[in-house]
């Protein structure tokens, strides 16, 4: 019977081991159109209000603000949320390529693509460059709540997030 006292305490997203995803969190949005990243802003916001929102809108952004927190062995986000279009595929592929080469093996940060592409080509190259998971963009602001709900969900109360998410140990 103390298999099932530990799985109970287990499912509760207050446990020791989920309290660790909320602990310094702070969840990169790298999105580089305004009006988009103000849906985004919004929806995480309700469903995320315990967690710190870092917003990028370029390339530049995001390794000047990594590379910050590998130099200062600061917390790196727990979760990466990015567009693949900046506005140009390519040049979200590459970043995803970067930050994958900056951060290294060690440091395991789900990245999850998003954008309005259902394109194969652009689903599959996302995945074989390091993506964790691809999300095509909600298109009402209904969907975006719910997109966040889930995130929020999935990766913040069922998942556990990396545990070491700073430059050094916890």
């Amino acid at each position: 019977m103390d298999s099932l006292k530990t799985d109970q305490q287990t499912d509760t997203p207050y446990s020791p081991v989920h309290q660790h995803n909320f602990q310094k969190a702070t969840l990169l949005v790298v999105e580089d159109q305004e009006d988009i990243w103000t849906l985004v802003h919004f929806s995480l916001k309700k469903f995320f209000p315990d967690v710190t929102l870092h917003r990028c809108a370029n390339r530049k952004q995001v390794i000047g603000y990594l590379t910050n927190c590998l130099t200062n062995q600061t917390a790196l986000p727990k979760l990466i949320l990015q567009d693949l279009y900046l506005p140009q595929s390519a040049v979200g592929f590459g970043l995803l390529n970067d930050v994958r080469m900056l951060l290294g093996n060690q440091q395991q940060i789900p990245i999850l693509v998003m954008s309005s592409s259902v394109a194969e080509a652009d689903i599959r190259q996302a995945y074989q460059q390091g993506a964790s998971f691809y999300i095509v963009k909600p298109q009402t602001m209904n969907r975006w709540l719910s997109l966040a709900q889930s995130l929020r969900q999935f990766w913040w109360e069922q998942g556990v997030l990396p545990l070491d998410s700073t430059g050094g140990s916890e």
